[in-house]
């Protein structure tokens, strides 16, 4: 489990860098992301509400309080911070400045749904070549991206804040 925790951390750790960098160079603020303290407390009373009804079902089902604090710590932060911070918090914003709000919200979709096809690729003994270059990969991976995107997109636009979209997506990745 730890090792789990170590990678998260070692593949999302560039990826957050890049991104305040390139916020650093631009000279933007973190709120251009959707850190903001306005809509923090409501996402976390909103998140911990979801966390805990799942944790009652999680602990009922696998007994197991270890596994789920890692996978709390695992799916929230490595897995649902990340994403949504890249996808919603940084490229969304910009795609939709650069090419307006449905392109940009189609294009942010495809990239995030394509980001889920090497997943595809491990969990359904694909190979690359099949996957990448004979393009045998399922069209949920990117439809479902750019639908699942629609979704986290409108929970972020309610109060602006990346927070919320993170504990949902990090849930319901845990299911």
């Amino acid at each position: 489990m730890r090792y789990h925790l170590l990678y998260g951390l070692i593949m999302d750790l560039p990826g957050l860098l890049g991104v305040l960098l390139i916020l650093k160079y631009r000279k933007q603020l973190i709120s251009t992301i959707g850190i903001r303290k306005k809509g923090t407390k409501f996402s976390i009373l909103i998140g911990s509400i979801l966390l805990l009804s799942v944790s009652v079902h999680f602990v009922i089902n696998n007994g197991s309080i270890e596994q789920l604090i890692y996978k709390t710590l695992f799916y929230i932060i490595f897995v649902g911070f990340y994403e949504e911070l890249i996808f919603r918090g940084f490229l969304w914003p910009r795609l939709v400045v650069g090419l307006g709000k449905v392109l940009g919200t189609i294009i942010s979709g495809i990239f995030f749904g394509a980001m889920h096809i090497p997943m595809d690729i491990v969990y359904n003994n694909k190979t690359f070549y099949d996957t990448v270059v004979l393009g045998n990969t399922s069209s949920i991976d990117i439809g479902g991206g750019v639908i699942v995107a629609l979704i986290f997109i409108y929970i972020y636009t309610r109060n602006n804040n990346i927070l919320l979209p993170s504990f949902v997506h990090g849930i319901l990745d845990m299911l």
